[in-house]
């Protein structure tokens, strides 16, 4: 028996079949970054079918879509690929004549051509109220957060950190952290997530206080994340400042990001007992200035 299929309708499959692997390999990428560790080859072997600059522009479009999480928030990440293999990331895509580079920050790049494509430039400042508080700094938070010596797990009984203070979960100090607590990496999330939530939220009063005296400042992502970071570690009131007019918080509010960058490494960092929060800085200074904006 002999199928007739008319020209619109072979047209339709064929339209469909790309749509859908626009989404597997978005989803690959995806799968293969959003774990613990990241699985690289996964992610060199989905770059390796995008064979053009549209393909590429539609699956960096699906992931913001479905996931949030552009392309590049994915690949920059601080937790996520070495020097080497974002260099490896880079190859394939020139490979395939998609024109990147690593950048002086060390971050993967689109490299644009006077044919401008209509791929989201990551550098773009934005107001607050856009911002939420993205994937890449709840992977960051587990790692930093974490049991020391894993890979970025929850410590899942109640202990005390220098200071008296009990803790459990990532970084939890809250309501559940009492003595002799128990909980399950779900619960974990859960309140973590509600962590990062509250100093998301922190963030964003700032800012909001700034515009109500006519001051609107608009950041990037990274930047959004850096400070949340902040705010969750050290607290909402530290992440304030004083009446001084030299605190970290108030460079961001003047809009001079590169002096607000220097001065992070200095934030809180020398906390008796937490000889990591130097390190942690450094990191989150890197964060702060990742998408560009600290050459503003």
């Amino acid at each position: 028996m002999n199928i007739i299929i008319k020209e619109n309708q072979l047209q339709k499959l064929i339209e469909q079949v790309k749509v859908d692997k626009v989404e597997m390999l978005a989803d690959q990428i995806w799968n293969a970054t959003s774990g613990i560790g990241t699985d690289e080859e996964k992610v060199y072997d989905a770059l390796k079918q995008i064979k053009n600059l549209q393909f590429f522009v539609q699956v960096s479009t699906k992931l913001i879509s479905k996931y949030q999480e552009s392309f590049y928030d994915i690949v920059n990440s601080t937790m996520e690929f070495t020097d080497s293999e974002k260099n490896e990331i880079v190859k394939i895509l020139n490979t395939n004549r998609i024109p990147h580079k690593v950048n002086e920050d060390g971050d993967v790049q689109y490299v644009k051509t006077k044919s401008q494509s209509n791929l989201k430039d990551n550098s773009q400042l934005k107001n607050v109220s856009e911002l939420t508080t993205s994937e890449n700094l709840i992977k960051f938070l587990k790692c930093e957060e974490g049991k020391v010596g894993s890979k970025c797990e929850p410590v899942l009984q109640s202990y005390k950190i220098p200071g008296d203070v009990w803790t459990i979960g990532w970084g939890h100090t809250g309501e559940f952290a009492k003595p002799k607590q128990k909980i399950n990496i779900s619960q974990a999330e859960k309140i973590l997530r509600g962590d990062a939530e509250e100093a998301s939220d922190c963030v964003k009063r700032i800012f909001s206080e700034w515009k109500n005296k006519n001051i609107e400042r608009r950041i990037t992502q990274s930047m959004y994340d850096s400070l949340t970071s902040l705010a969750f570690n050290a607290g909402c009131s530290s992440l304030r400042g004083t009446e001084s007019s030299d605190d970290f918080i108030d460079y961001v509010k003047n809009g001079k990001f590169a002096d607000a960058a220097n001065k992070i490494p200095s934030f809180n960092s020398d906390k008796p007992g937490f000889s990591g929060l130097k390190v942690r800085r450094e990191k989150e200074k890197q964060m702060f200035c990742k998408e560009g904006g600290c050459k503003s």
